[in-house]
């Protein structure tokens, strides 16, 4: 297993719609796992291949962590993901670790219904409300080219792009 890059805003290959997948070969699995690593490393709550530069629908989240419930961790595959149904509203505050240190709010929907293929390339078909429908909402975005920054106003939206440049910068150094 290998931590990858995570890409950070503005770059423009998390803008990019993911594909979908025919089928589960070696290279997909390996990435799976480097993804798992990826986003433990970083502390996160969920991924998306494409965080990562490769553009295909695949994401996993910690539900552990949506939960609160940090003593048990359960890392959930999603593939081919797409929202069936939706149905209410809830504003609430959003991070990702492709804008890391900025936050926004962003309304979604409160209730989701998902279709996607498991690890095992199983269909599965789930709902979700409150945090954990947010953050699904949120991956199902990246594979759609979209981030939580595409919701906030232009002055928001330069803000934190001049510090992401700069976050960039200090990285390299």
């Amino acid at each position: 297993m290998t931590i990858r890059n995570i890409l950070i805003w503005p770059n423009k290959r998390l803008k990019k719609k993911s594909n979908n997948i025919k089928s589960l070969n070696k290279k997909i699995k390996i990435l799976i796992l480097d993804l798992i690593e990826t986003m433990q490393k970083n502390n996160g709550i969920g991924i998306a291949a494409i965080q990562i530069g490769i553009p295909i629908n695949i994401f996993l989240t910690n539900v552990s962590f949506i939960n609160n419930n940090k003593n048990t961790e359960k890392i959930i595959i999603f593939i081919n993901s797409k929202i069936n149904s939706k149905n209410g509203k809830k504003r609430d505050s959003e991070g990702c670790l492709s804008i890391p240190g900025e936050y926004g709010f962003v309304t979604r929907a409160a209730n989701i219904v998902i279709e996607y293929l498991t690890f095992n390339f199983k269909k599965q078909i789930i709902s979700a409300t409150n945090n954990i429908a947010k953050c699904l909402q949120h991956e199902i975005d990246h594979c759609k080219g979209k981030l939580w920054i595409d919701y906030q106003g232009v002055f928001k939206k330069n803000l934190i792009k001049k510090r992401m440049k700069r976050y960039n910068t200090n990285k390299k150094l």
